[in-house]
């Protein structure tokens, strides 16, 4: 079932930490960089997230304090957005695995935090 303004739809929030190993801009080779980590499971996980007809929105992303510094570690909040709670279950297990596997890649670490409750709603605001 598509999402549309008429259907109810389930709601995930979620918070994502990608850690790498911070270091300085002139020296990349002794840092293991979490944003470029980020960019590419923010676009994995996106794709994967299409096959599911949900809505995957990374709203917040904070990385790094200056310009020449290599942060240590890459925070993302965001939602996931599906037609039913068991697509929502099944989509989110998937998303879980591309973002450890691509993690895993450049190697960082990848962590999970979800909101306790699931929300309902829908694009009308019933």
């Amino acid at each position: 079932m598509p999402i549309t303004p008429e259907n109810n739809y389930q709601v995930l929030p979620f918070e994502i930490t990608i850690t790498g190993k911070g270091g300085h801009g002139a020296m990349p080779n002794k840092a293991i960089d979490p944003v470029v980590a980020t960019a590419a499971i923010i676009q994995e996980m996106s794709r994967a997230a299409e096959a599911y007809a949900a809505a995957l929105n990374f709203l917040l992303i904070d990385a790094g304090t200056k310009f020449n510094i290599i942060p240590e570690e890459v925070r993302c909040i965001g939602s996931l957005v599906a037609a039913t709670r068991q697509s929502l279950e099944t989509c989110l297990e998937d998303l879980c695995l591309i973002a450890e596997t691509s993690a895993a890649a450049f190697r960082c670490k990848f962590s999970l935090s979800l909101q306790q409750t699931v929300q309902e709603g829908n694009a009308n605001g019933r």
